[in-house]
């Protein structure tokens, strides 16, 4: 049984936004590079105020409507629904990420990987794929989540993973 955002996210994934393009097109900002708490790149966040409320507040005050959560080597499921349910209410299309370091250079590489919501993460396999596709990745490292810990591919190996993804309809782009 699917907890009743995913049936709404399968059922009417547009549902929110069904109006943003009803001229056809339109000019929208975006951001595609944020980090959350659980980055830890943020300064404390005042107890009156939930740290989602503060988030996606600031995407408001920006005319942000497109956002695009990536953090280092991590994805948190629970944390990108909050925010993703929260940016519905206002009008803010909220897309899963990661910034993968890769091999390469003194530090890696960083890459920032968008992830189809649909197929990674509200599928009919209820599956939490973003986080497979990680785990792979440092399957020999531990503590993922520094900031520059390099994975253990290089980026056209990356690549081809997500490839692989793709013939399995899970859709991303770099």
């Amino acid at each position: 049984m699917r907890d009743s955002e995913t049936m709404e996210c399968m059922v009417k994934p547009e549902a929110p936004f069904s109006n943003l393009f009803a001229s056809g097109s339109r000019w929208l900002r975006a951001d595609f590079h944020l980090h959350t708490e659980s980055d830890e790149q943020f300064l404390e966040v005042p107890e009156d105020v939930s740290f989602k409320k503060r988030w996606v507040g600031r995407l408001e005050e920006e005319d942000i409507r497109l956002g695009f959560v990536t953090n280092h080597n991590k994805f948190i499921l629970n944390e990108y629904k909050a925010l993703r349910k929260e940016a519905r209410k206002r009008g803010i299309y909220i897309l899963p990420g990661v910034e993968l370091c890769v091999q390469g250079g003194k530090c890696g590489v960083h890459i920032l990987i968008i992830f189809d919501p649909e197929s990674w993460i509200f599928n009919r396999e209820n599956a939490d794929f973003i986080n497979r596709f990680l785990n792979s990745a440092f399957s020999r490292l531990a503590n993922r989540e520094t900031k520059d810990k390099a994975c253990d591919w290089t980026l056209s190996q990356a690549l081809k993973e997500l490839e692989g993804h793709r013939n399995h309809r899970r859709d991303s782009f770099v």
